[in-house]
């Protein structure tokens, strides 16, 4: 006789689109973090709904909005570096 656990909790069916390689991602992500499939899904959601309420303050995502400006800047600026780089070396190569 096969012995079956005792769930608590609220059930929810949750269907995956077809062709989506979402579920594989996150059973990949949950098994590296040491997480059943649900756990990581609900850890995820909850994050992901504190991260929406301490962003709610008006002042929050004003402050949220120049760091991912100073993040963008700081990427462009890295990049023109890199490619100043890279074209100097390719002059000293060519030399």
């Amino acid at each position: 006789m096969s012995e079956t656990r005792k769930r608590e909790g609220q059930q929810l069916l949750l269907r995956f689109a077809d062709g989506s390689n979402l579920k594989d991602r996150l059973q990949e992500v949950a098994k590296l973090n040491n997480r059943t499939l649900t756990q990581e899904i609900l850890f995820r959601l909850e994050s992901s709904l504190e991260a929406d309420v301490n962003a709610d303050a008006p002042a929050d995502r004003a402050e949220l909005g120049l760091v991912t400006f100073h993040k963008i800047k700081a990427s462009r600026a890295f990049a023109q570096r890199l490619d100043a780089l890279e074209a100097r070396v390719s002059a000293l190569e060519g030399k």
